[in-house]
């Protein structure tokens, strides 16, 4: 038996992708009716992610200062990333169109069903 949730893989990427891929999804949660109370605003995410950007550049031009800041705010968008996941986890209990339409990749867990052993078969 499979059971659908979303991916968080993408946080494993270069910034660009995290910034581009997490627009997406606080512009797919917004007034999105299936996810009615994100614990991150698409507001909140919004900001975080114009921050990100923001650092970014200025990690792009160098120094340690600025690419301290730059990895603070991809801490910051990685964790509101991760409780928005597992808030649309919850909230679409499996339901594989609410979770496509939470602007999250998906990923398939296969989940094993337990057999128990009856007398007939021990």
């Amino acid at each position: 038996m499979s059971a659908f949730k979303v991916s968080l893989a993408f946080l494993e990427g270069p910034v660009s992708t995290i910034i581009s891929k997490s627009s997406h999804i606080a512009k797919s949660l917004k007034k999105n009716l299936s996810f009615p109370y994100p614990p991150i605003t698409p507001e909140g995410m919004d900001t975080a992610i114009d921050h990100l950007k923001q650092m970014e550049s200025l990690a792009k031009k160098g120094g340690e200062k600025a690419k301290a800041n730059r990895d603070e705010a991809l801490a910051d968008v990685d964790d509101y990333i991760r409780q928005q996941a597992a808030y649309v986890n919850h909230a679409a209990s499996y339901d594989l169109e609410k979770l496509k339409s939470s602007g999250f990749d998906m990923l398939v867990e296969e989940k094993k069903t337990v057999v128990h052993a009856t007398e007939e078969t021990l």
